[in-house]
């Protein structure tokens, strides 16, 4: 509140060297004070939002007395009186702008105004609350499922390492929706003593999970199963990687105790999320499907028609094929962090980790960057610093954390890795956290379950899409306004001259 003040100031403190120092005198003032009131209260009332009654007598008052006194006291009284009177034409559109958003510009039943606000209360205040209100309100539902791998050393009794292939996505924003739910779900399991690792199952924004009661029945039945996996059946075979390729999309597969395990990027060409409707035509419930999300384009926003095809394409050949499983089972697994960079950089609490996985001479790596994807750069620096140590495989993903989201205004709102955090650096890091790995590497035995999850509170596509469509709208008629204040201050200031 005090930036609002201080830009009000400097709007007026400019409109009294017009006044004072320019032919078109009190015009100029009356045009600069009607604008900065009309911004002030604006933005006032956007940042108080559902809290906006109460605060309509703070900002009546504060104004008041900065404008009354040199209306009744200054020697210049035609100044004092345009002063007052800019305030109140100024103040009385934003009123009317708002009321206008609030009462009548409507997203599936919710109003704009309290859209936009609730927005702002996360991106500037950390508030999540109103917009969480808003989430509950939503009609929109979807199915979740999250693929729970538990590996334990051989012939011990407790899970080790959790691999976890979610298909809520990991956002909108912040720390808002599921943004969060992954480091919840890793700290749970952290207190158990067991390491977390996230691979990205196919989600996009139709999944973020915005209602708060979702998201703990979420947390609680992961933390159930994996209690559950203490007493549950293991086993240990593995089969050598393969390979698929169709145009510019790529899949490389492991069948793990019956499992397939199917790793899917279009790198070098641009990538964003896989949609989950890619699997309506796939009958096989033992195919889990891994997006890599590795390759960040500014001109990719979403996945093209040519693309979608090359993935259903390997989809469709991994569902048919039957690798064998005649190996035992080893992994290894490290995390590395970069500590001198934060979220703001683009890399999320998750760090670097490294999962060494395969047969005792058949060795292959995942590296998982906990980030909103990452340039292309990203894996080739990485596949190129652990190609000497000897795998027969490596594959990089990213969680396609939000948690990096809308930190900062301006741009798209985050970072890519490898924008901000050199790729040299993140292969030194992939490095380091391999290297730990394979020192730990053990004969290593694994159990399986897919929790479901029905009637998942959602801000589908058509929310977002009508979200955008109105906020256009709004910005429009927001424009709209500012120009009538414009137009108001010349008109009062003429009438006040004459």
């Amino acid at each position: 509140m005090n930036q609002l003040l201080i830009v009000n100031m400097i709007f007026l403190i400019i409109g009294n060297l017009m006044f004072s120092f320019t032919g078109t005198g009190l015009v100029a003032f009356t045009i600069f004070a009607t604008v900065s009131a009309f911004i002030r209260v604006t933005i006032y009332l956007a940042l108080a939002g559902k809290q906006a009654r109460t605060a309509y007598p703070f900002i009546v008052l504060a104004m008041a007395v900065e404008s009354i006194p040199p209306a009744c006291f200054l020697s210049n009284q035609l100044y004092g009186f345009a002063f007052l009177r800019s305030y109140v034409v100024g103040g009385g559109l934003a009123v009317i702008l708002t009321l206008i958003l609030d009462k009548l510009v409507f997203v599936s039943e919710i109003s704009i105004w309290k859209h936009v606000t609730s927005v702002l209360a996360v991106l500037l205040d950390g508030r999540n609350s109103w917009l969480e209100e808003i989430g509950e309100q939503l009609d929109e539902e979807a199915e979740i499922k999250i693929d729970m791998f538990s590996f334990r050393r051989e012939g011990e009794a407790k899970p080790e390492l959790m691999v976890l292939v979610p298909t809520f996505h990991p956002g909108p924003f912040k720390n808002f929706g599921s943004s969060e739910l992954m480091y919840r779900i890793a700290d749970e399991l952290k207190s158990m003593g067991i390491e977390t690792i996230f691979f990205k199952g196919l989600s996009n924004h139709e999944t973020n999970v915005v209602a708060v009661k979702d998201r703990e029945h979420i947390l609680r039945k992961v933390l159930d199963e994996a209690k559950k996996f203490y007493n549950a059946p293991y086993k240990s075979s593995i089969s050598s990687p393969k390979i698929f390729r169709e145009d510019d999309a790529r899949g490389l597969l492991f069948s793990i105790c019956g499992l397939k395990l199917l790793f899917l990027t279009s790198h070098p060409i641009g990538m964003e999320d896989i949609p989950p409707s890619i699997m309506k035509s796939i009958n096989d419930d033992h195919l889990i499907p891994v997006d890599a999300h590795n390759s960040f384009s500014e001109e990719v926003r979403d996945l093209s028609v040519e693309t979608i095809a090359a993935f259903s394409k390997i989809l469709k050949r991994a569902s048919e094929t039957t690798l064998n499983e005649s190996q035992p089972m080893f992994i290894g697994y490290a995390r590395s962090q970069l500590d001198q960079y934060s979220l703001e950089d683009g890399i999320g609490g998750l760090g670097v980790s490294a999962l060494v996985i395969g047969s005792a001479r058949n060795l292959a790596a995942i590296i998982v960057l906990d980030g909103n994807n990452c340039l292309p750069t990203v894996r080739d620096k990485i596949i190129e610093r652990l190609k000497p140590l000897g795998f027969k495989e490596i594959e990089v993903l990213t969680t396609d954390t939000h948690i990096v989201n809308g930190l900062k205004f301006g741009g798209r709102g985050y970072h890519p890795l490898g924008e901000v955090i050199p790729a040299e650096e993140l292969a030194e890091k992939s490095h380091e956290a391999v290297k730990k790995a394979l020192r730990s590497v053990h004969p290593a035995e694994v159990a399986w379950t897919r929790l479901s999850f029905n009637g998942v509170k959602v801000m589908s596509s058509s929310f977002l899409e009508e979200a955008a469509v109105k906020a256009y709208r709004s910005l429009a008629i927001f424009l709209a306004f500012f120009a009538t204040s414009f137009f108001a201050g010349v008109i009062h200031g003429l009438l006040l001259a004459c």
